[in-house]
C-alpha cells in the first residue's frame, strides 16, 4: 500500500504515513531493505518536517532498530566509549549491531573487562541478564569465565542464579544445570529457575524428580515453584502426579492464591481431566481473565467447543474483559 502511494500522489509524504510504515518493518522479513527504500523517500526532502524529530521515537521499538538506523541517520551510529563499563559492556554485548570491522574492538573489551577490578555485583548482574535478553552466549560464557577467574563473586548464590536464567535463555540446558549444581548455597529462587529452565527445555519428568530432590534438601516451595512445577504435567500421563502437587498445594496454603489456583486449572486442562478443570475453577474466590481462559480453553481440548461458547459469553457478562488469547481460543471453537 506504502508503495502504491509513492507512484501515486506525485512523491508528496506526510509523517503519519511514515510513521506507521516504520511499525510494519517489524513484522516482515524484508524489513531491512524496505527501511532502505524508506529511508531514501524520507531523504528526498518530501517528507514533513516534524517526521525528522520524531522518527527516533517510533523505532525505539523495532527489533530491527539497528538496521534501519542505519539508513535513517548514518551519521548517528556510535562506537561506544571502550573507557568506561557502560560502553565496555555495550561492545561486548553489542555484536549484533556493529560492523565486522568493530568485532576486534569488541573482543579486546571482553578481555578488558576481565581485568577490571571495579566490577561490582550489581555490574555483573547487569551483563549477565543483557546476555540471557539478547541469547548471546558466547559473552555469557565468557563474562562467566570472568567471574569465575577474575573476580571475588565465584561463589556468589544471586549470580549463580542469574547465570542459571542465561543460560536457558541462551538454549543452553546443559550450562544451566551445571551451574545450579555448582551452586554452594541454592536458596528458593534457584530452584525455581532451574525448574523452569527443565519445562522450557522439555525436560518434565527430569523437572518433577528435581522438585522432590528440592524436598530432599528441605527447601520449602513457594507459590512460584508451584506455578513453574505445574507447568510440567503437559498431558493425561502426568494427571497422577498434578493431583499429587495439588494435595501438596493445599497442604501448603496455596490452593486459594489466583496464581497457583489458575495454574491448577492449566493443569488439568492439559492433562485432559475436565472435571478437574472446572472444580478447580469454581473453587477459586477470585479468577482473573487467564483463569477464564484457562477452562475455555480446557473445553477446546476435550472436544467441547459449544461450552467453550457458552463460556465465552458468560465470562462477559460478569464484566471479565476478553484478552487477545481468549478470542484466539474463542475462534479455535
Amino acid at each position: 500500500l506504502f508503495l502504491s502511494l509513492h507512484h501515486s500522489d506525485g512523491g508528496h509524504r506526510i509523517r503519519p504515513v511514515f510513521m506507521t510504515i516504520l511499525v510494519a518493518c517489524d513484522c516482515v522479513a524484508t524489513a531491512h531493505h524496505r527501511s532502505h527504500d524508506l529511508h531514501i523517500s524520507s531523504r528526498s526532502g518530501n517528507v514533513d518536517s516534524p517526521f525528522q524529530s520524531q522518527k527516533k521515537e517510533s523505532l525505539s521499538f523495532l527489533p530491527c532498530k539497528a538496521q534501519v538506523s542505519r539508513f535513517l541517520h548514518p551519521t548517528e551510529i556510535r562506537i561506544p566509549d571502550n573507557k568506561s563499563f557502560k560502553g565496555r559492556s555495550e561492545l561486548v554485548l553489542g555484536k549484533r549491531d556493529f560492523d565486522e570491522e568493530h568485532i576486534g574492538q569488541q573482543e579486546a573489551c571482553v578481555s578488558d573487562l576481565a581485568n577490571d577490578a571495579s566490577l561490582d555485583r550489581s555490574s555483573y548482574a547487569s551483563l549477565i541478564r543483557s546476555c540471557g535478553d539478547y541469547e548471546a552466549l558466547e559473552e555469557g560464557k565468557k563474562i562467566h569465565e570472568h567471574i569465575l577467574y577474575y573476580s571475588k563473586f565465584a561463589t556468589d548464590t544471586f549470580l549463580g542464579n542469574l547465570l542459571v536464567q542465561m543460560y536457558s535463555k541462551c538454549g543452553s540446558f546443559k550450562d544451566s544445570l551445571d551451574v545450579f549444581r555448582k551452586i554452594r548455597h541454592r536458596n528458593v529462587y534457584s530452584w525455581s529457575l532451574m525448574l523452569g529452565a527443565c519445562v522450557t527445555h522439555g525436560k518434565m519428568l527430569f523437572a518433577l524428580s528435581l522438585f522432590q530432590s528440592m524436598h530432599v534438601e528441605g527447601i520449602r516451595p513457594d507459590k512460584v515453584v508451584y506455578v513453574t512445577i505445574l507447568d510440567a504435567c503437559v498431558s493425561k500421563d502426568y494427571l497422577n502426579k498434578g493431583e499429587l502437587l495439588h494435595a501438596e498445594i493445599i497442604e501448603s496454603g496455596f490452593e486459594s492464591d489466583v496464581y497457583v489456583g489458575t495454574s491448577l486449572v492449566t493443569m488439568y486442562g492439559q492433562c485432559r481431566s475436565l472435571d478437574g478443570s472446572i472444580r478447580m475453577f469454581q473453587k477459586m474466590h477470585a479468577q482473573n481473565v487467564v483463569t477464564w481462559n484457562a477452562v475455555a480453553a480446557t473445553y477446546v481440548q476435550n472436544g467441547e467447543y459449544s461450552k467453550a461458547l457458552e463460556f465465552f459469553w458468560l465470562m462477559q457478562l460478569i464484566n471479565v474483559t476478553p484478552s487477545c488469547i481468549s478470542f484466539l481460543t474463542i475462534l479455535e471453537a
